[in-house]
């Protein structure tokens, strides 16, 4: 074991410049990451030998035996296609590599073709098998996929035990609900994301956890709902609920400029079909925090200015 240690930290971990490579030193160390991940269930040892085996699969796929790609379901049919779905999906959270998306959705669909496996808790598969569709949905702008997300989300919530029922679980449908509204256009599940959300919120509440995530869930769909119908009293709850998830919110949150930059946007909103000016100068004011909370590489970085430059110019035309 201690040779197997040696190996791994000086031979093959990643480094910034890329990979010092020695084969039989990567699948050594991939082997000996993988028999840990087993013995103690570490995700982080997991991690790093399906990195060391996908770099032996993409270099020297001689080395990396039929076992293993029976395991993670890498060209071969895998032993249990949805452990190989929950390895990829693990994989993917962690790395952002796309082809770890995609081989966790074909898997999970190789899974739920055939019969139930004995160990297999069909909510959390279900749950497991909606993010990653809606993750894909938001990647490739692909509305199927969304779609597909929320029914296989709303199985997953049909099916959750209610002791194990958590707000992340129903708020990852109301995402995807409100993707579909607002990035593609579908109006028809926004009723049901206002539901649905008001129901993560109660959820939240009993459960102590996730109230930000709640709170924007709901002041979002609230917000689509009321731009749809023009409904004042959705418009201020909307408000509402937007300031209580920023004001719930770490500043060291990854989604804390989407949210102060959704409040802000929300009452430019109220602003402009009121005409009330104390709205659009807190909105002008709170938007300057997401401005320079978010760095310029961010995803999110141009959206965010947008907001900022389309309240300033609002209020350029609105103050005497």
């Amino acid at each position: 074991m201690a040779a197997a240690r040696e190996l791994v930290s000086g031979v093959v971990e990643p480094t910034e410049g890329g990979f010092v490579v020695d084969f039989a030193a990567a699948r050594l160390a991939g082997y000996f990451y993988w028999a840990r991940y087993k013995r103690c269930w570490d995700s982080a040892a997991e991690i790093k030998a399906i990195r060391l085996f996908r770099l032996l699969d993409e270099h020297a796929p001689d080395r990396l035996d039929a076992q293993i790609r029976k395991k993670l379901g890498w060209g071969i049919e895998a032993d249990s296609p949805l452990d190989a779905a929950h390895s990829a999906a693990r994989y993917f959270e962690a790395t952002q590599e796309r082809w770890a998306l995609d081989n966790a959705i074909d898997q999970f669909e190789r899974s739920f073709a055939g019969p139930p496996a004995e160990d297999s808790e069909p909510h959390i598969d279900l749950q497991n098998y909606s993010v990653a569709l809606s993750f894909r949905a938001r990647l490739d702008h692909d509305a199927d996929d969304q779609k597909r997300a929320v029914e296989i989300g709303l199985k997953a919530v049909a099916l959750t035990p209610q002791e194990e029922l958590r707000p992340f679980v129903l708020g990852n449908v109301v995402h995807s609900m409100l993707d579909l509204a607002t990035v593609f256009g579908d109006r028809q599940h926004v009723d049901l994301a206002v539901r649905m959300a008001r129901w993560t919120l109660t959820v939240a509440v009993d459960r102590e956890e996730g109230l930000d995530m709640a709170h924007s869930h709901l002041g979002s769909a609230l917000k689509a709902r009321a731009q749809d119908t023009g409904s004042a009293t959705d418009l201020d709850e909307a408000v509402e609920a937007l300031a209580m998830a920023v004001k719930l919110s770490q500043t060291d949150d990854q989604p804390i400029a989407f949210r102060v930059t959704n409040f802000a946007e929300t009452l430019g909103i109220r602003a402009r079909n009121t005409g009330a000016l104390d709205d659009l100068h807190v909105a002008v004011e709170i938007q300057r925090t997401a401005v320079e909370l978010t760095p310029i590489q961010h995803k999110d970085f141009d959206n965010v200015q947008h907001v900022m430059i389309s309240l300033l110019q609002q209020r350029f035309r609105l103050v005497p």
